[in-house]
């Protein structure tokens, strides 16, 4: 699912409902879904993520999200391994959250 696809598509702003309706659709078909998205932008430069990437990691692990792709921060950013460190550590901690 590409947000940004959707969003150009589809409208801003009823991206979090269409988002919502897609997970549901793939997890009913047992579907596996992947998030493509640059959440690590600010790892291009190596710094701290920001408060918005950390709940668009949380969100994504909470929604039921089976996979994010980390995509421009690992693959131009000098910091790639620090991106997927701290992406990692956020996913640990969302889903030792979820109540299963």
């Amino acid at each position: 699912m590409h947000r940004g696809h959707l969003s150009l598509d589809l409208g801003f702003k009823n991206l979090y409902f269409i988002q919502q309706h897609i997970l549901k659709k793939c997890r009913a078909e047992s579907k596996i879904l992947t998030l493509p998205t640059r959440v690590r932008e600010t790892g291009l430069k190596g710094a701290a993520p920001l408060l918005n990437e950390v709940n668009d990691i949380t969100e994504a692990v909470v929604s039921g999200i089976d996979c994010l792709l980390l995509s421009h921060e690992t693959a131009v950013g000098d910091f790639f391994e620090e991106s997927i460190y701290l992406c990692r550590k956020i996913v640990e901690e969302a889903e030792w959250q979820i109540d299963y």
